[in-house]
């Protein structure tokens, strides 16, 4: 297979850019109440010493509708449908008429230019430069190494601009200065995935991609057999994945870098590689391809751990299930012992406490109820029912040790397992077994305390068979 190298840098997918619902609600007014006029739109006295120098009360109240209006927003008023209250409240500080702002907007070409040039300097703002497009690129830069949205990345941009008093430009040209901000964080990200792989490394990547002849018989490749998840839960399939998971660390795959990497941008490389086919891998320049490998295979690693876990919980819980339906089955067969054994100890029962009221001798009438032969019988066959056995399913468990003998002690030895304080005595369970391997016996002493109704196995631990595990 040939991995095609572009020459000039690929230009990487990002979103789609803002709706058109989206754009609206940056183009239009804000929504304006009492409190926003009362902040903003009261002219102060240095406002009116600015327009007590214009001639006439039609630019007044064009330049105080400016003035305010970029007080504001940071925008110029003559780009906008400027509400009625805002005109309403100008024009009535003004003393004059508000509907004279559509006389100044029919003229604004006459005067326009020089009246927002005196309202820029006013108010300390500067229109949109090129050298402003630099220095708000490095502000954008590590707000879209955390996100792809394009709406919050956009609200960002728009409280920098006025909070660095520079007059918002056309949307298309924020919209392109978010878009070389995403696309950098991008490229960001496929640099630290891949800057301490060498050539080597890169080409066991690339060698992932190839046809795989153990793998749907060489229609797939080595990665698509990596991310290939089983159906079910069976002891074959946890094997099946611990194998890949073994192949998976021997590729020493990045983890370190991926933590100087934003959540939510490793978040969002996953997503995009689980979308990804291998035809589609090979067709990316060299970076980009090798970086998403990684990314793919840094994922499939996670996945495979979760199956693995979840497969075993079920397995466990499937022969939890086998076993108490089994106890069932034998409570049940011992149906009628259990009833003759009721009754009798309820009849007796009574008759005893009848006897004590009387002061009479119980014995003739129990005789006269059961003879002692059955009596005896019936005693020795409930004690069958209430052995220790009987009454718990857990050693009903031996029978589903085969499961688990198949991968048990190779998963136990794949993982390191940690514990709170409460789940210790579990976790050095756990430890004993890994470190057991193959011997046949179990030490001396045994954790135990973590399994319910074996209290009598604390002191009886050096006699648990092998099967027990």
């Amino acid at each position: 297979m040939t991995f095609h190298t572009r020459v000039v840098q690929e230009k990487v997918p990002v979103a789609a850019g803002l709706t058109s619902t989206q754009r609206q609600e940056f183009l239009k007014f804000p929504e304006v109440d009492d409190f926003v006029l009362g902040r903003y739109y009261q002219l102060t006295r240095t406002d009116l010493r600015l327009l007590d120098s214009l001639d006439d009360a039609t630019e007044k109240l064009g330049v105080g509708v400016l003035l305010t209006v970029m007080r504001h927003i940071g925008r110029n008023a003559m780009t906008m449908n400027v509400p009625d209250m805002v005109l309403a409240e100008v024009a009535h500080q003004l003393g004059c008429d508000m509907n004279l702002f559509q006389t100044y907007q029919k003229n604004w070409k006459r005067a326009g230019k020089d009246h927002t040039a005196r309202v820029k300097t006013h108010l300390g703002y500067m229109s949109f430069q090129i050298h402003h497009r630099q220095e708000l690129l490095q502000f954008m830069h590590d707000r879209a190494h955390h996100t792809d949205m394009w709406f919050p990345l956009m609200v960002d941009l728009v409280e920098e601009l006025r909070k660095r008093r520079i007059l918002m430009p056309k949307i298309g040209v924020l919209e392109s200065l978010i878009q070389e901000a995403l696309n950098f964080a991008r490229h960001f990200a496929f640099q630290i995935l891949t800057m301490g792989l060498r050539d080597p490394y890169l080409k066991k990547l690339d060698d992932l991609l190839l046809p795989d002849p153990r793998y749907r018989k060489g229609k797939g490749t080595t990665l698509g057999w990596l991310r290939d998840l089983p159906v079910k839960a069976s002891g074959e399939n946890v094997l099946k994945c611990l194998e890949k998971v073994k192949k998976l660390r021997e590729l020493l795959l990045p983890w370190q870098p991926r933590e100087f990497l934003a959540k939510n941008r490793m978040e969002k490389l996953t997503r995009e590689g689980r979308t990804l086919d291998t035809y589609q891998l090979s067709d990316f320049e060299p970076m980009r391809r090798h970086a998403m490998i990684c990314v793919i295979l840094m994922d499939a690693e996670e996945t495979l751990t979760d199956r693995i876990l979840d497969d075993h919980r079920k397995i466990m819980l499937g022969s939890f299930s086998v076993c108490e339906k089994e106890h069932l089955s034998k409570i049940l067969s011992h149906k009628t012992t259990i009833t003759e054994s009721l009754n009798l100890t309820y009849t007796i029962g009574k008759i005893l406490i009848a006897a004590k009221e009387t002061g009479e001798n119980p014995l003739p009438e129990i005789e006269g109820l059961i003879s002692w032969e059955d009596l005896v019988r019936v005693m020795e066959a409930s004690k069958n029912v209430t052995d220790q056995k009987m009454l718990d399913s857990m050693h009903l468990l031996k029978g589903q040790y085969r499961k688990f003998r198949k991968y048990a002690r190779k998963m136990l030895s794949s993982f390191e397992f940690q514990a709170s304080s409460t789940a210790e005595d579990l976790l050095d369970a756990l430890q004993m077994l890994a470190k057991m391997g193959k011997k046949r016996k179990l030490p001396k002493v045994v954790p135990v305390s973590f399994v319910t109704g074996l209290g009598t196995l604390q002191n009886r631990s050096h006699d648990m068979k092998r099967p027990y595990q």
